[in-house]
């Protein structure tokens, strides 16, 4: 920081001291002055989660690949999230179409009906990397979460060789 925004900081969380205001009140309002001068585009905040451990998914309905949800809290309605699922996966079976799904909540915002294809005895790569920018326009605590399915209930497995393969998710803010 500046040494004049660094002043501007220190007059603002001042003023709200002398208003009696409490350390949560000051906290915050120093946040939000520091967030309100960062220019658009900027990372605000990240939220990140690692998962070990195997998932099987043999289901021709969607269902959610395990614990792969995650819950960020936007600064502002003006904000949009990017949202990265990473991991390992492999798939078995003929005609083995896997999909995958982001949802916000319970609705749909990204559907990719042919995310990987696999025809044959042997077993197949079918690592997961999915990036999706989201607009919630909200200020409330998001959940997103990924699902995925198989053509023909075939094998699909996440994370093939936990214990030390592990799915990472990561949530960002971006200023709007």
């Amino acid at each position: 920081m500046t040494k004049a925004r660094n002043l501007s900081l220190l007059s603002a969380v001042e003023a709200a001291a002398t208003a009696d205001q409490t350390k949560a009140d000051i906290e915050g309002l120093a946040i939000d002055v520091v967030t309100s001068q960062m220019p658009t585009g900027s990372v605000l905040q990240v939220v990140s989660i690692g998962i070990v451990g195997t998932q099987t998914l043999p289901n021709t309905s969607y269902a959610d690949v395990g614990t792969s949800s995650i819950t960020i809290t936007p600064s502002s309605t003006s904000s949009k999230i990017l949202l990265m699922w990473n991991t390992g996966g492999m798939a078995y079976g003929e005609n083995n179409s896997i999909a995958l799904r982001v949802l916000r909540g319970s609705s749909v915002v990204r559907e990719i009906v042919r995310y990987g294809y696999v025809n044959g005895s042997s077993w197949s790569p079918c690592p997961i990397a999915i990036q999706y920018v989201d607009n919630p326009s909200s200020t409330s605590a998001v959940t997103y979460k990924l699902q995925s399915k198989t053509e023909a209930d075939n094998d699909f497995r996440i994370n093939p060789t936990a214990p030390n393969g592990s799915m990472v998710i990561i949530a960002m803010e971006i200023g709007g």
